[in-house]
């Protein structure tokens, strides 16, 4: 039965207006600020969705989703005062040999590292903070004795690695989506890196790296030089390459926003691959493989891990939450309330 005409034209124009106001409402939220909140993992100096196949020196608590191989590791020996739960998470096997899980430093110890940036000198004290535990859902496959490693059967009640990793892919995606606010320029060989100078700011800069190294295997970033970034802004960096991408030169003007704060991250969204050097600032790549000879400054965050590389505690300070901000149910709703409207008014044609 044919629509009355009174009818329909009142049906178009609620879609109409509907359509309107979830466009104008998804244009909103597009362009507000974004949330930059890394969740569970911001607990841990490197949270790691798969295996990590060699580690030696986490300053602070280390999450494995998968299987961890491991020899001469020390791990949570700068996690401040606060740090709740066992030092050392793995959802698998664990093989850990001669190293040493450390508890968190007393409640006089809020910072280790303050001041120090990626090469912090060994604290003596450290030593004497006593020793933590670490938990593993599968196998112990020949640790050391002496390490208080427990099996815990319902892991994922502790750490849900999967939520964990559905979430930070999908911040990885809407991170490197957003629109540049700074300027990127590479007059010569290195890349300069120009913010706006906001108060508060997240300053946002997109690299599309050019060259790869002699093997034409690796994208190479060239050393980074940051300025006019306001001392309480964020910057993230979206390194935007595919494959192979090696974080290895030198960083000037990082250190001050990242060792005072923790306000750098380093988004690597399309790469599968990441050979860390001397980073300051947090590091996500949710589908690579990472390794490495150097020390990452920051939170570190990947699918697995090959070689092993320092990670220092620095972690990663989660912007604000706008109070105006469309929260993503309602974002969805509006969402769907668009494509039934496009489906409606599609019907309507073929009628």
């Amino acid at each position: 039965m044919p629509m009355k005409r009174g009818n329909s034209v009142g049906l178009r124009a609620r879609l109409a207006w509907a359509a309107g106001l979830t466009g104008l409402t998804l244009a909103q939220a597009a362009s507000a600020a974004p949330v930059i909140d890394l969740g569970v993992a911001s607990q841990y100096s490197a949270f790691i969705f798969g295996d990590v196949k060699a580690a030696n020196d986490v300053e602070g608590r280390l999450a494995v989703g998968g299987s961890l191989t491991a020899n001469g590791l020390s791990v949570g020996y700068r996690a401040p005062a606060g740090s709740n739960g066992p030092a050392l998470v793995v959802g698998g096997d664990v093989r850990f040999t001669n190293g040493r899980i450390y508890s968190t430093a007393p409640d006089t110890v809020k910072d280790s590292s303050a001041g120090e940036g990626n090469l912090v000198p060994w604290d003596p004290a450290l030593a004497r903070y006593g020793n933590s535990f670490g938990v593993f859902g599968g196998l112990n496959k020949g640790s050391s004795g002496y390490l208080d490693l427990r099996a815990e059967p319902k892991i994922s009640s502790l750490v849900d690695f999967k939520a964990a990793q559905q979430q930070l892919t999908a911040l990885s995606g809407s991170l490197a989506a957003l629109t540049s606010t700074g300027a990127v320029a590479q007059p010569w060989s290195d890349i300069n890196l120009t913010g706006t100078g906001k108060a508060g700011a997240v300053e946002v800069f997109d690299i599309l790296l050019g060259s790869k190294n002699k093997q034409g295997s690796s994208w190479v970033m060239p050393s980074l030089s940051l300025k006019n970034v306001a001392a309480d802004a964020w910057v993230v960096i979206n390194v935007l390459n595919e494959g192979d991408v090696q974080l290895t030169g030198a960083f000037t003007g990082f250190k001050p926003i990242q060792e005072a704060q923790g306000k750098v991250l380093f988004n690597l969204a399309n790469a599968n691959r990441v050979k860390l050097g001397w980073v300051d600032g947090s590091v996500l790549a949710p589908k690579a493989d990472l390794y490495g000879q150097g020390h990452v400054e920051g939170t570190v965050i990947g699918a697995s891990i090959s070689q092993a590389f320092e990670i220092g505690w620095e972690p990663f300070t989660p912007t604000p939450r706008n109070e105006n901000q469309v929260p993503e149910p309602q974002i969805g709703w509006l969402a769907g309330l668009a494509l039934l409207a496009a489906g409606l008014a599609s019907r309507r044609r073929q009628a």
